[in-house]
């Protein structure tokens, strides 16, 4: 009988040492069980919401790499040792797609990624939702302001400078037809030959029917009335200040 009841009260005594909460509900008394129960749940939520980026970012994480796992057989990382452990790192994707080039070095780098991303996106909801709480930083982009410019143009390709010698970029005067060029652009802003993506910088805005512009030498202009997209200036120096800020800190 001895023994049976120190068995009983050692066994007691193990349950009270496991049990943290038994041993605070039994020098609390007046602590009713539910009481813990809630201030439980609400540290859980508190740890939840606090670190809720980790934790969005890592379920994420998991979940492209399985979606990797079904469609590829095997990724394999060459160089991956040269990645510094600590520090700013950029990585620049050659983009071939939009999506997983990104994917795959998000679900094979070890360090906590910040993309750049297009502002456009950003301001969606869930994707956004998602790359606010990803620490992805929103990039302005010119082409995202484009609109249908009014009328037709034509560009005739200005000489060099004033001295006749060769520019490092080509300048062309943009004859309009049926435009409104003063309503429409400012210095600094771009248009758009229709069926192209490069974007020709503006330089100077004559008149309703006449502006400057100036392209890259690889840029040839097309012969004929072209229609185009007006695109208005960005200044990236917010984008630039706040990936310097995510280097600075060690991203």
């Amino acid at each position: 009988m001895f023994v049976r009841s120190f068995i009983y009260i050692h066994a007691t005594s193990l349950i009270y040492l496991c049990s943290p909460v038994k041993i605070f509900l039994h020098v609390f008394p007046n602590v009713a069980p539910w009481h813990v129960a809630l201030t439980t749940i609400m540290l859980m939520l508190y740890v939840f919401v606090s670190e809720m980026k980790q934790l969005l970012y890592f379920t994420v994480k998991i979940f492209f790499h399985s979606i990797l796992s079904i469609f590829f057989r095997e990724v394999s990382i060459v160089g991956k040792q040269n990645i510094p452990q600590y520090g700013p790192v950029i990585f620049t994707g050659n983009h071939a797609n939009q999506f997983i080039d990104s994917v795959v070095m998000l679900s094979t780098c070890q360090r906590t990624i910040s993309y750049l991303m297009a502002n456009k996106s950003y301001n969606r909801r869930i994707v956004g939702d998602i790359a606010w709480a990803m620490g992805a930083v929103p990039v302005k982009r010119a082409q995202d302001t484009a609109k249908a410019g009014e009328g037709t143009i034509i560009l005739e390709p200005l000489g060099g400078d004033e001295n006749g010698n060769d520019l490092e970029i080509k300048k062309f005067r943009v004859v309009g037809s049926g435009t409104n060029f003063q309503s429409q652009l400012k210095k600094k802003d771009k248009i758009r030959l229709t069926g192209q993506s490069l974007g020709l910088k503006v330089t100077s805005v004559v008149s309703d029917v006449s502006l400057e512009i100036e392209a890259p030498t690889s840029f040839e202009a097309p012969s004929g009335s072209q229609t185009f997209d007006a695109l208005k200036y960005v200044d990236h120096n917010v984008v630039y200040d706040k990936v310097l800020s995510k280097l600075s800190s060690g991203g």
